[in-house]
């Protein structure tokens, strides 16, 4: 009987950590800093509160596009000081680490134990809410792909910015350049006007 129990109690222990609330740390340090690419040169001081938003974007682990992903959690660049930097391309979810699910609508579950592939992304606020549906001018930037392992507490929170393996380090912001048809349309639009001053002398 008490083999019976023992095994029942377990069974049920392992159940339930299986289905534990998992957590996931996002946010980045000094060693990890965004920079943002703009006409001016390469800073990492994001500007004004609100300048642009980071997003982690989740999907099952093997996933290598973000197109297959859900975004997760969105983060607004912040105008305050953040760990021992003011601004120096640092941002943070609040208090640094994100359960299920999350602050944007997902059907992520973060079952502790269950491992994620994912994608930071950042971009101009003004370029809209997502990633994934940005226009090609709009100053934006991705990371490279990870993969992490969510946890429930008390075990130390992995988070999605570090050196050890899966995790990202830092990424550029940049504001993207004209396709080249755009620009084969800008040239012939020139020459046109170019000729019909041409006539009118």
């Amino acid at each position: 009987m008490k083999k019976i129990l023992i095994t029942t109690l377990l069974a049920a222990a392992t159940a339930a950590s299986s289905f534990a609330q998992g957590e996931i740390g996002f946010q980045n340090a000094s060693a990890s800093a965004v920079t943002v690419v703009s006409s001016g040169g390469t800073n990492k001081m994001f500007g004004s509160a609100g300048t642009y938003d980071f997003g982690l974007y989740l999907g099952s682990a093997g996933t290598t596009s973000i197109q297959g992903m859900q975004l997760v959690d969105l983060v607004a660049s912040p105008n305050a000081p953040l760990a021992t930097s003011f601004n120096a391309g640092l941002f943070a979810a609040p208090g640094g680490s994100i359960t299920s699910p999350g602050n944007v609508a997902n059907t992520i579950d973060f079952a502790a134990g269950t491992q994620y592939a994912f994608f930071v992304a950042g971009w101009a606020s003004s370029g809209g809410s997502n990633y994934t549906a940005l226009p090609s001018t709009v100053v934006q930037g991705l990371s490279a792909l990870g993969f992490i392992t969510a946890v429930s507490s008390p075990t130390p929170i992995p988070n999605v910015f570090g050196t050890a393996a899966g995790q990202i380090g830092g990424f550029e912001m940049i504001g993207q350049t004209p396709e080249p048809a755009t620009i084969a349309i800008g040239g012939l639009g020139a020459a046109a006007l170019l000729m019909f001053r041409r006539r009118r002398k």
